[in-house]
């Protein structure tokens, strides 16, 4: 694992209007890593214990439903995964997995849990970045209900 550039986290759009400071506090708390194809980030129904950041690549966001398996989305470079874990305790909803090779880094919850006590922006742009996934996922739910409903 390698640290990430303070330079590097500004490209993801929740952290571009952190002060420098914040973001170089952010950045040195990220273990970087690059992994192959089907290297599993999240495994459904386990306790989170990192958020991470997609740097480079894909990951498969997909839940169990008795002997299959449902893709829920496709997450691109940039996006932030992992998120619910800073609001609960709860088991993860579901797998996120890398769908061939990517670069991926990963923030321990207890670290990014004191930098959130400590740095009042950081707050500011994790809570921002839960909101935005939270809203997405409410649309993707919202458009499949109707779909369902209308067959």
């Amino acid at each position: 694992m390698r640290a990430m550039s303070a330079d590097e986290l500004r490209d993801v759009s929740h952290f571009s209007a952190l002060a420098p400071g914040e973001l170089a506090a952010l950045a040195a708390a990220l273990d970087v890593g690059d992994y192959p194809d089907g290297h599993v980030f999240i495994r459904e129904r386990t306790r989170g214990d990192q958020i991470y950041v997609l740097l480079s690549g894909q990951i498969v966001v997909s839940r169990a439903h008795g002997d299959h398996r449902h893709e829920l989305n496709v997450l691109g470079p940039k996006s932030l995964f992992g998120l619910i874990a800073l609001v609960d305790d709860k088991p993860r909803s579901a797998d996120c997995v890398a769908r061939g090779p990517c670069r991926v880094g990963a923030w321990p919850k207890p670290v990014v849990t004191m930098l959130l006590n400590q740095h009042a922006p950081l707050a500011r742009a994790f809570q921002l970045a839960l909101a935005g996934q939270l809203a997405h996922d409410f649309r993707v739910l919202d458009r499949r209900i109707r779909d369902l409903a209308a067959h």
